[in-house]
């Protein structure tokens, strides 16, 4: 059952990395909020603190889903490779990052550690959305001169082609019209010139012979 769920879970992983991240983390940090309550400081259910638990899922939800996920992803592509070496740096990396926020966070400005909190994660939700936003006016301004100039290519060829088929009907026409007429006119020519030749033939030993016989 249990490697079942797993690999159910590395399915969903796969189809769907970023939801199942941000899920992954807020569940994680929840439950591990209600056993430091129920079983290490033993609150009991009557005492649990759900507004503390509440406030580490969103902790885990809005921050350690989406940013340290796509820190990680980020540092895949720093460092390449899946050496010892590269994992060390990767390590050192990683621990370098969680230095600052830890020193001004948690040192320096404790009672304020949820306000830097909430304004990273607006922030966040802000420059997520713009560039996304970005991305679909871009992503639409592609389509419409893609299927303009789609449009204009097929429009072109197809009055081209639809010129090409009418100049080559009228010159084949008037081709055929001519020489139509022109033969027509020879048969006629020559029809009546042999008309002509063989009446005036006929006429003309008519005559002789009418002449020498009289």
């Amino acid at each position: 059952m249990m490697a079942g769920l797993w690999r159910s879970y590395q399915a969903l992983m796969s189809r769907y990395p970023w939801r199942v991240q941000i899920v992954t983390a807020g569940s994680l940090v929840g439950v591990g909020d209600v056993i430091s309550q129920q079983l290490i400081e033993r609150r009991g259910l009557a005492h649990h603190n759900v507004q503390r638990t509440a406030k580490m899922m969103s902790i885990g939800f809005f921050f350690v889903g989406p940013v340290i996920g796509s820190w990680y992803k980020v540092l895949d592509r720093l460092v390449v490779g899946g050496t010892k070496s590269a994992a060390m740096k990767k390590m050192l990396l990683d621990q370098v990052k969680d230095v600052f926020p830890f020193f001004f966070f948690f040192i320096l400005f404790p009672h304020y550690y949820y306000h830097f909190l909430f304004l990273f994660f607006f922030l966040f939700l802000y420059f997520y959305y713009l560039f996304f936003f970005l991305f679909l006016f871009f992503l639409f301004l592609f389509f419409l001169y893609y299927y303009y100039f789609l449009f204009l290519y097929y429009y072109y060829y197809y009055c081209y082609f639809l010129f090409l088929y009418y100049y080559y009907y009228c010159y084949f026409l008037f081709l055929y019209y001519y020489y139509y007429c022109y033969f027509l006119f020879l048969y006629y020519y020559y029809y009546c010139y042999f008309l002509f030749l063989y009446y005036y033939y006929y006429c003309y030993f008519l005559f002789l012979y009418y002449y020498y016989y009289c």
